[in-house]
């Protein structure tokens, strides 16, 4: 390790000195700074990073404007999607090669798609009179064109624009658009609005404003449940016991336990062949003409998923899906980017995405840490739609042989719906149910299995309470 007037720590492997034939240049396995505020950055030379909540602000790539014109800085948080890997991190410091991981991303290529547009709110803050109100937007694209034009409401992304067949050339426009019939809530909503480049590889800045308002709401939210269960998969080679009992068990017990909190209950289950792409964005786009901001929507899925271990991309596989080489996932998996634009689309605020997917081997040949991958993924999740996100994915053994009817994540699921989870409130709120099952979750596998399966969760925004406890339902 070492530190110089750069204020940067260094951590070298000196040991290529010794070869027979050292090479003439080294460079560092990783690279840290750490300001006065302790926030901190680490970096490696291929320019995956790690960094605290602000840290990554402090360093990035300076972008030449030409002659007699100040270079543009960008931060490396504009690149989060593509080189935000803590887990690539973890490596590095273990002195592994991360070559593999950067054959197909380059800063460099990223840097000539073009820079990312810079967007603006037209409306500004101020107390609206009225509930539904519409917010003007602008986007001054760059030479590098825009796409997934995002509106978030208190950080929950509720409409998402992807641009598409958009000609790439070197004019740059301004664009001002309206969205409208946007329902607020009480007190403060907080918009934001961001965008990326024409290739998604670099993020704009980010505008914000404030609406205060102050009416009457409903006295009860409804609630949406939707949920999707594979078991009989088309390719016979991943057909699985439990996951249709799983999505019926969770969507029977939340309406039961969630009746008395809400005014309306609406389910939706999509099971075995139900469950293609096609059909789970028709059924986001049904959901989202009935859900309203004060509303609760639970989103759960069953089957099988995986994280790409090169692009920490999670991927859920649909009724349809065939395998027949490892690019068979990114071209035919519905993945972490098609359900951010999905959720986009729900209006209610106050959400929970429960993912209980079996991670068969062989759909990556990138051996890497699981448990890292799965948290980098959900973490990307909750980042991009705002909303709260718990994973568990078991190996193929825990997930045929299962645990008493159930994949042993939702059977802990369902037993803390059922009376197990509650706090002294009798309510289970989302947070209370997430701490269950971290709690719970990783000894009952290692006891019947020998296998700990430890549950990742990002839990975002305000706690809420989505069951009432009931007597009846407890044994």
């Amino acid at each position: 390790m070492s530190g110089g007037s750069d204020q940067l720590l260094k951590l070298w492997d000196l040991s290529v000195l010794k070869s027979p034939n050292p090479p003439k240049k080294i460079y560092p396995l990783l690279n840290v700074f750490v300001a006065t505020n302790n926030e901190y950055v680490a970096w490696t030379k291929e320019g995956f990073f790690t960094a605290s909540k602000g840290g990554a602000k402090y360093i990035g790539y300076h972008i030449n404007q030409g002659e007699n014109n100040a270079a543009e800085f960008v931060s490396v948080d504009k690149f989060y999607d593509t080189f935000y890997r803590p887990d690539l991190i973890a490596k590095a410091i273990k002195g592994e090669d991360l070559s593999v991981y950067a054959q197909t991303i380059s800063i460099d290529d990223i840097l000539k798609t073009g820079l990312a547009p810079r967007v603006a709110i037209n409306t500004r803050s101020h107390l609206s009179k009225s509930r539904d109100v519409s917010i003007s937007l602008k986007i001054c694209e760059k030479d590098g064109g825009y796409n997934n034009a995002t509106l978030f409401l208190n950080a929950v992304a509720i409409d998402t624009h992807k641009i598409k067949n958009r000609s790439r050339g070197s004019k740059t426009e301004c664009f001002d658009f309206t969205k409208r019939n946007i329902s607020l809530i009480n007190g403060a909503n907080v918009f934001s609005f961001k965008a990326t480049n024409r290739d998604g590889t670099m993020d704009s800045n980010t505008a914000t404003i404030t609406l205060d308002y102050q009416g009457v709401s409903r006295s009860k939210p409804d609630l949406h449940i939707l949920a999707l269960g594979i078991n009989n998969y088309r390719d016979g080679s991943l057909r699985l016991n439990y996951s249709v009992a799983d999505a019926k068990g969770f969507v029977k017990t939340l309406t039961t336990v969630a009746t008395p909190l809400f005014a309306n209950i609406y389910p939706y289950q999509m099971l075995d062949s139900q469950v293609t792409k096609e059909n789970v964005f028709a059924k986001f786009k049904e959901i989202s003409t009935k859900a309203k901001p004060n509303d609760v929507f639970m989103f759960y899925i069953a089957g099988h998923g995986t994280v790409d271990a090169k692009t920490s991309t999670y991927f859920y596989l649909p009724y349809d899906f065939r395998y027949t080489k490892e690019n068979s996932v990114r071209k035919k998996g519905i993945s972490q980017k098609d359900f951010t634009q999905a959720l986009s689309k729900i209006p209610a605020l106050k959400s929970l995405v429960l993912i209980d997917t079996c991670n068969s081997g062989g759909f990556t040949d990138t051996p890497t840490n699981r448990g890292m991958l799965e948290k980098l993924a959900i973490n990307k999740l909750t980042r991009a739609t705002g909303r709260s996100t718990i994973m568990a994915s078991s190996k193929d053994q825990v997930a045929l042989e299962g645990y008493q009817g159930h994949g042993v994540f939702t059977y802990t699921l369902i037993e803390a719906l059922k009376g197990k989870g509650y706090g002294v409130d009798k309510q289970i709120t989302i947070k209370e149910l997430a701490a269950y099952i971290e709690d719970i979750l990783p000894d009952r596998a290692y006891q019947k299995w020998g296998y700990e399966q430890v549950p990742q969760s990002n839990m975002t925004g305000t706690d809420f309470p989505i069951g009432i406890k009931m007597p009846q339902l407890i044994k």
